[in-house]
């Protein structure tokens, strides 16, 4: 019985001990119950901002041989959007591609790998990843709204329509949509649909800062100048330190020559973002328009500085340069201009317009045919042209020049300048008299129009008015006279 018994208490004992065993493999089993379920928690943008925890709980998941490829596929998902938000997008594809390969049928690792896709601007693949995406979901609207953001993107507005369409049709409250379409529409200048587009999207979300800029945009390209400042007053009231509206209001303050408004406003913009050359460029070409030139060099330089491809900042030195009647370093401006942007219709006009000022006829003439063949609806192109070729006393061409300018715009002082010196070449000095007259009523104070006029008056025998005209035209503008003296016209 003793041996029974020691029997009996070693068979209890083998069986506690087993029993501790399987207690112990029941508490570990739980434990990793519980660490795999907050692991996956953690392995999740929406629920973890820290991204080194983010990628070592997606790893330790990955890893551990206890999930199955369902989970595994979105936890390397999962993981690639965390390389994504690193920045490390060759390591985020990596993971993408292994869920791809894990889980073709699932949308997700699609939808991911897109948007690295995206961020690398590799557009056409993005667009290959979300058109698997709609094939496995075609009833979600995102695949359909991301895709349109990929063909805008490359440029396919037409495509990025549809798409941006097919995710409003499936969710109609989707205002990003809206959004996105507006924007769309207004890159093939359609207007009216970018505004109703924009306008949906407002009516979906009144908060909607972005959509009150690009409608602002929108009216500002219409030339519809108080509507575009409301709105951008309503992105800022929404959004005080958005800096795309407070440039876009200080150009619409510049676009109606209140350059005082539009410095402000891109002081404003330069202190929420120091590199943003735009900014420079515009706030320099409003000091020349004020006539502060040294602001204006500076602001202008500095912007070359920041992006030395910038074609419209040396276009905007140049004109301050020919603004000074510093015409070879406003020649070299809009050469680097033109060189950068070969098309660019204003360049031709204001290195036309600076050797117009060095007397240099025939190459006004040439740079200036090359402005009017890319814009044939600029009247100082034809104004400007009408003197170069006064200049080589083309009389007719030139009169052709002036009237079409005028048809273009009747308050064009300079036209009426030009039209008023053939009148001269030709001895009509009471007909010029009237151009210089009705001149000065568009731009008063321009000396040469008041030098002009003062010619004719002298002309016509009125002597004391002639020199005063022609006194007040050389204290505004010294070299006038000399300016009058290459078309062979002196008092």
């Amino acid at each position: 019985m003793i041996r029974g018994s020691v029997s009996g208490e070693r068979v209890g004992v083998t069986q506690s001990i087993f029993a501790a065993v399987f207690m112990v493999a029941a508490v570990v089993s739980a434990a990793s119950a519980q660490s795999l379920k907050e692991q996956r928690e953690l392995c999740s943008s929406k629920s973890n901002d820290n991204l080194e925890t983010y990628i070592g709980s997606c790893t330790a998941l990955i890893d551990s041989g206890l999930e199955s490829d369902s989970n595994t596929a979105i936890e390397l998902a999962n993981r690639c959007i965390a390389y994504r938000l690193k920045g490390d997008y060759d390591r985020a594809l990596l993971d993408c591609d292994k869920a791809v390969e894990l889980k073709p049928e699932y949308s997700k690792p699609h939808m991911d790998r897109a948007v690295v896709y995206m961020f690398k601007h590799a557009y056409e693949k993005a667009v290959a990843d979300y058109d698997e995406a709609a094939r496995l979901r075609p009833f979600s609207p995102q695949p359909f709204f991301s895709r349109g953001l990929a063909y805008s993107a490359l440029g396919n507005q037409e495509a990025a329509i549809d798409d941006f369409a097919r995710a409003i049709e499936l969710s109609s409250n989707y205002a990003q949509a809206f959004y996105h379409r507006g924007d769309a529409y207004e890159v093939l200048g359609k207007h009216d649909l970018a505004i109703e587009s924009f306008e949906q999207a407002i009516r979906l979300k009144p908060d909607y800062a972005l959509a009150f800029n690009d409608r602002g945009v929108v009216y500002l390209r219409m030339g519809q100048l108080d509507r575009a400042l409301a709105d951008f007053e309503e992105a800022l009231r929404l959004d005080p330190k958005s800096d795309r509206a407070l440039y876009n209001r200080g150009l619409t303050y510049m676009t109606r020559h209140d350059y005082a408004n539009a410095i402000r406003d891109y002081d404003d913009v330069i202190r929420l973002k120091p590199q943003f050359a735009a900014a420079y460029n515009d706030r320099g070409a409003s000091y020349s328009n004020f006539g502060n030139f040294d602001q204006a060099f500076a602001d202008l330089d500095k912007a070359i500085a920041l992006q030395p491809n910038f074609a419209e900042a040396f276009y905007n030195r140049c004109r301050a340069n020919l603004l000074r009647d510093q015409f070879d370093p406003a020649i070299d401006d809009c050469d680097a201009a033109i060189r950068l942007k070969t098309d660019f219709d204003l360049a031709f006009l204001n290195r036309g317009a600076a050797y117009l000022g060095r007397q240099q006829y025939d190459r006004a003439i040439e740079d200036l045919d090359r402005a009017i063949a890319l814009n044939s609806d600029s009247p100082a192109a034809f104004s400007n042209r009408c003197l170069a070729r006064a200049g080589v006393d083309d009389i007719w061409d030139a009169l052709v020049d002036c009237e079409r300018s005028l048809g273009i715009n009747p308050r064009n002082p300079l036209a009426r300048g030009g039209r008023a010196l053939l009148h001269l070449k030709v001895d009509e000095p009471y007909l010029a008299l009237g151009d210089f007259d009705r001149g000065l009523k568009f731009g008063p104070a321009n000396p040469f129009l008041l030098f002009g006029r003062g010619i004719a008056k002298r002309r016509l025998g009125d002597t004391d008015g002639g020199e005063a005209d022609i006194a007040e035209a050389i204290r505004i503008k010294k070299n006038i006279a000399e300016l009058w003296a290459g078309f062979g016209l002196s008092p």
